[in-house]
């Protein structure tokens, strides 16, 4: 129920700040926009190329267990990771009146690695001894989306933009720079989750020629649960694991769009 409640605040976060944005951006550009024919209307549908950056709000959770008579306590970096996107997109494109047009197609996008750094401190009784711990993550998303245009001096189109669907995220490659002589500390196991997704966001097109674009825009993703396989000591399972509900992603994307039929 929690996780429940945590995805409908950021839901609400986001639309809140979008129709924020909006309700003075529209107004702006109905009263400027002129009313010549809408240049879209001659394409049927659109292959789309995307290549941004993408930035997590948070990567990695901090869970604190005990296990016999010692605690272990993981604290991941506070630190901005930024990670390279990229994707292809295919819609039809539906003419709505001579200035709107809906374009309804699915997408793929590919976060590539990021690296999920900590502080690991483990003991029996305070001063803990203190080591570090990193893995990594990626994921792809799979969407059906939909994205509302309207045009403005007949090259700009303005948008919004709603996607939803699955991910796939790969937690891997975990280590630690604990001894193994000095004492024992969970191993954690690569593990691929797949989880419902959602992207949403704003941008703008502008048209280059008839049958191409070129555009920029901000994105909202969440792409769902992530984490590493349960923690282990010596084959056995510790009850540990490093994993998150939800893993929040602000994306910045540079489009091209070729529109063909």
């Amino acid at each position: 129920m929690s996780l429940l409640m945590d995805l409908f605040r950021n839901l609400f976060r986001t639309f809140f700040k979008y129709i924020l944005f909006f309700s003075i951006l529209i107004p702006t550009i109905t009263f400027a926009a002129n009313n010549s024919p809408l240049l879209l209307t001659s394409s049927q549908y659109s292959l789309g190329l995307d290549l941004g950056v993408a930035n997590p709000t948070q990567l990695g959770n901090a869970p604190i267990f005990p296990l016999g008579y010692s605690t272990y306590s993981y604290s991941p970096n506070d630190n901005n990771v930024f990670a390279a996107m990229y994707g292809v997109s295919i819609s039809k494109i539906l003419t709505i009146d001579s200035l709107y047009t809906l374009q309804l197609g699915v997408s793929f996008h590919h976060v590539s690695s990021m690296d999920v750094k900590g502080d690991l401190a483990q003991g029996i009784s305070p001063p803990y001894y203190q080591s570090n711990y990193s893995y990594n993550i990626n994921s792809s998303q799979y969407l059906v989306d939909a994205k509302l245009s309207r045009q403005l001096y007949n090259r700009f189109f303005p948008y919004f933009y709603l996607g939803l669907g699955v991910a796939t995220n790969k937690a891997y490659n975990y280590s630690t720079d604990v001894p193994d002589y000095l004492t024992l500390t969970p191993e954690y196991s690569n593990k691929t989750t797949n989880s419902f997704s959602y992207s949403i966001g704003v941008g703008v097109d502008y048209l280059v020629r008839s049958n191409l674009s070129i555009g920029c825009g901000y994105r909202f993703i969440n792409l769902g649960k992530v984490g590493l396989g349960s923690g282990t000591i010596g084959n056995k399972n510790a009850g540990a694991k490093l994993t998150q509900s939800n893993l929040y992603m602000n994306t910045v994307l540079a489009q091209l769009n070729y529109f063909i039929g």
